[in-house]
């Protein structure tokens, strides 16, 4: 890895993912809403899409992903991010290192 780049793991979700972990915690779009703070009509649209809804909140994504991962890991199930990027570090490095 090059100095002042970083991999970062975006905790993307799509569609499918979050229909295959519903189905995995028998659970219902009302208890995902339950349990992740979201209201019905938001998850329903995520649900709808096979890929990442296209204009959907990154962090909306960020609490479907950590509280399906969360409720899924008991069974040893983790969701695996959609996305690695590679970030450039904005602040400059010391000198003489």
């Amino acid at each position: 890895m090059q100095k002042g780049v970083s991999k970062v793991f975006l905790r993307m979700i799509t569609g499918i993912q979050i229909r295959a972990a519903m189905g995995v915690l028998n659970w219902s779009v009302r208890k995902l809403a339950e349990e992740s703070g979201l209201g019905t009509t938001v998850l329903t649209e995520l649900i709808k899409t096979d890929g990442v809804k296209a204009n959907a909140k990154y962090e909306t994504l960020k609490k479907v992903h950590d509280t399906l991962n969360s409720a899924l890991s008991v069974f040893g199930i983790a969701l695996v991010p959609d996305r690695v990027l590679d970030v450039v570090n904005s602040q400059a490095e010391p000198k003489g290192r």
